[in-house]
């Protein structure tokens, strides 16, 4: 019975033993070099000499067979008959699947059976990219994404530049013309290019140096008329077009920012353009504030910026058509001198429209004329001077 036991657990112990030794063989590293009869290997790799988690096909005129490579890009196949061989490695540099067109490929004809070290070199094309900020500075580290503009192709990865010179090279790309977005955290879009875009060609001949200028931040409080911060204050930061005399009354302000203040009356504003801007903020329940117009340049951050809401005046009134009837669905535009203030309502039913929190101060009612080039005949201004708390009553008559 002992004698049974030690046999038992002899061959329980050899057992173990083979299925480590067996494990070992399967999850040790692959050896380039290491070939055996019939078998072939080698390593892929990009051209900047990382390793490719490539799919490999080796083929004859009797025979296919593919493999993936290990984490140091080698691969080996074993099995094989008599050759020679056509060995094809691909890869997508940014994890696509095929569809996405991105998968670069390296060819080796004529490989005999037995061949150790095989080196495939994928480089469907190489992008030397600089990106700097307007006073000349390397950004070290932003995002880039691009499409192909002919045929599939595409990626987005965020690119950490070498300490020497800010170059970094964005390889496997099919070659063509690449339409190109960039950016960086602080920074505005390239100065070059169409909204931003930049359309290059890959292979490109030396590297792309690209403007990303610095943005300009603007933080500062929303008050209420007596001084207290006022939370839930949307504040728009804005850039004023010249208004077209012959156009219909309208907000000509293009919006550059936007922000809300929070329970201390706090806004932060980022990514704005250098230049002339104008801050107003404003909040259901009070007029809005007093344009505050200030020159934002790249890289600042101002302090101290008040923005004071005011109390607000109600304006309504009615329309009434030629034959003195009301006029329903007609549209009345409120604005201050300035431009600073627009608004645009339209009457009901009636002909009646109303309109509160507007600002204290003189306003124009405008009823545009017909549409089309040329100045309206029949537009109708009306000036009216609204007071805090008050309700004005205007009415409008169509010649």
């Amino acid at each position: 019975m002992r004698l049974r036991r030690s046999v038992l657990l002899v061959l329980a112990a050899s057992a173990a033993l083979l299925v480590l030794w067996l494990l070992r063989t399967e999850l040790a590293p692959q050896d380039a070099t290491d070939v055996g009869a019939g078998s072939l290997a080698g390593r892929v790799t990009w051209s900047d000499e990382t390793p490719a988690a490539a799919w490999v096909r080796i083929g004859s005129k009797s025979r296919l067979e593919t493999v993936q490579t290990d984490e140091e890009g080698r691969f080996r196949a074993t099995g094989l008959g008599a050759g020679p061989f056509l060995v094809e490695a691909s890869a997508d540099r940014y994890g696509g699947s095929p569809l996405e067109g991105n998968r670069a490929t390296a060819v080796a004809e004529e490989v005999e059976v037995g061949t150790g070290g095989l080196e495939l070199v994928l480089d469907g094309g190489t992008l030397e990219v600089r990106i700097v900020d307007e006073l000349g500075h390397d950004i070290p580290e932003y995002s880039v994404e691009g499409n192909r503009s002919e045929g599939l192709g595409s990626f987005s990865r965020t690119v950490r530049a070498s300490v020497d010179g800010g170059i970094a090279r964005i390889v496997g790309l099919r070659q063509g013309e690449w339409a190109l977005r960039f950016q960086a955290p602080g920074h505005l879009a390239p100065t070059a290019g169409e909204d931003g875009t930049l359309h290059v060609k890959v292979p490109g001949d030396g590297p792309l140096t690209v403007v990303l200028p610095r943005a300009a931040i603007v933080p500062g409080r929303v008050l209420d008329p007596e001084g207290r911060p006022v939370a839930g204050a949307s504040v728009r930061a804005i850039r004023r077009a010249d208004p077209d005399p012959f156009d219909e009354p309208r907000d000509t302000r293009e919006e550059a920012g936007y922000g809300m203040s929070d329970q201390l009356g706090a806004f932060r504003i980022e990514g704005l353009e250098p230049g002339r801007t104008t801050l107003i903020a404003s909040r259901e329940g009070w007029a809005q504030s007093v344009a505050f117009v200030l020159e934002c340049t790249g890289g600042e951050e101002r302090d101290g910026i008040e923005l004071d809401l005011r109390p607000g005046a109600c304006v309504a009134g009615e329309v009434r058509t030629p034959a003195d009837e009301p006029w329903a669905g007609a549209r009345v535009f409120v604005h201050t001198a300035d431009f600073a203030y627009v608004a645009r309502i339209e009457t009901d039913s009636r002909g009646h429209f109303a309109l509160c929190d507007a600002p204290a101060e003189e306003v124009c009612l405008v009823m545009p004329g017909p549409k089309g080039p040329g100045p309206k005949e029949m537009e109708v201004r009306q000036r009216v001077t609204l007071v805090a708390g008050q309700r004005a009553h205007v009415t409008v008559r169509t010649p």
